[in-house]
């Protein structure tokens, strides 16, 4: 069977169900400087079991969602996660083998079933030919988007006097867990830096939050702490204004992606 024409289609993002492997792959896309198109799906239950048996399949994600692949297939797919591994496969082996697929952070699968993994030290991947073992994550924090950014004023940072703390607040991931406890002992060290600095605090949450963590936060933060609490879809999101505006950041220690963003 011959290989179908896929040389004027473009790059595809197969979006994960995880904010911050979101931005890595709209970082790693929008540094290639192609046409991409980002494609987000629904998911069945088998579809983490799929990926963890190193399936090649599109049973994991619903029928609907099943529409959004046809011919023509992309010359590349940028992707994420358990749950669309089997899927991204899928998507190679319906092209024939000419769609390149580029995986971000961890597989499942073996590293020969990829075209390219861009990973992170971390997951301890050994060393290879189709292995690129970055320090850092991808992210989409350039000097473009920050100076866009620090352009326009957000409610979250209007009025600030003193130098800004930045904190950016992630989520329980392994063996870190940020509940009530950890939020109490966050502000602690909060109130601390802010009296040695004269700083002004502003914090955001993310995705990942636990609503019994930001309601601790919120009740033993100080009077005059800002506090944005995550909500999906908010072109009001104040994340890169914060990266843009802070003087010093704090990042809590469960997201290699939001450190890295944090450092960049």
């Amino acid at each position: 069977m011959s290989r179908p024409d896929i040389s004027t289609t473009p790059v595809w993002i197969l979006r994960s169900y995880r904010a911050g492997e979101n931005g890595q792959l709209l970082g790693l896309a929008e540094r290639l400087g192609l046409p991409y198109r980002s494609i987000e799906v629904r998911y069945r239950a088998g579809a983490g079991p799929l990926g963890l048996f190193g399936a090649v399949s599109c049973a994991g994600i619903t029928p609907e969602s099943r529409l959004q692949f046809a011919p023509p297939w992309p010359r590349l797919l940028l992707t994420a996660g358990l749950r669309n591994e089997p899927l991204a496969r899928w998507v190679q082996r319906a092209s024939g083998g000419a769609t390149r697929l580029v995986f971000v952070g961890r597989t499942w699968c073996s590293v020969q079933a990829l075209d390219l993994l861009v990973t992170t030290p971390q997951y301890r991947i050994p060393d290879g030919p189709r292995v690129q073992r970055n320090r850092l994550t991808q992210h989409r924090i350039t000097p473009e988007r920050l100076a866009d950014q620090g352009n326009t004023a957000h409610p979250l940072l209007a009025g600030l006097s003193g130098p800004v703390i930045g904190v950016l607040v992630g989520g329980s991931s392994g063996p870190y867990v940020l509940g009530a406890r950890s939020a109490l002992r966050l502000a602690d060290a909060l109130r601390a830096l802010q009296r040695r600095s004269g700083g002004a605090l502003a914090v955001t949450t993310s995705a990942r939050t636990s609503a019994e963590f930001v309601t601790a936060l919120a009740e033993a933060l100080p009077a005059d702490a800002r506090l944005y609490r995550w909500r999906p879809n908010d072109p009001d999101n104040p994340y890169f204004a914060l990266l843009s505006a802070a003087d010093a950041l704090v990042v809590t220690g469960d997201s290699v992606a939001m450190l890295s963003e944090a450092a960049a």
